[in-house]
């Protein structure tokens, strides 16, 4: 469990100033998505709460530029992730 925490938590958006009611409303959130799925991925976010080490070099992915490679983008409209900053 910590190794998986320790991948997942200093790329995840930072949750260390939220309150109790902006994990609620996430929760509510995630439930109201995914009546299967919801409770289970708010726990991630709870898990991270006070992780507060961040990364040197934070991903931050770009479309501009030109590269050498062609670069193939997948997202997936039903994953149950869904990043953002407040719920």
């Amino acid at each position: 469990m910590e190794s998986g925490r320790a991948i997942l938590c200093p790329d995840a958006p930072d949750h260390t100033d939220w309150t109790e009611e902006d994990y609620f409303k996430k929760l509510l959130t995630l439930m109201e998505q995914s009546k299967y799925l919801g409770e289970s991925w708010s726990e991630i976010t709870m898990y991270c709460a006070n992780w507060n080490v961040r990364p040197a070099w934070p991903f931050t992915p770009s479309l501009e530029g030109n590269t050498l490679i062609l670069i193939l983008w997948i997202s997936n409209t039903r994953d149950p992730v869904i990043f953002k900053k407040r719920y």
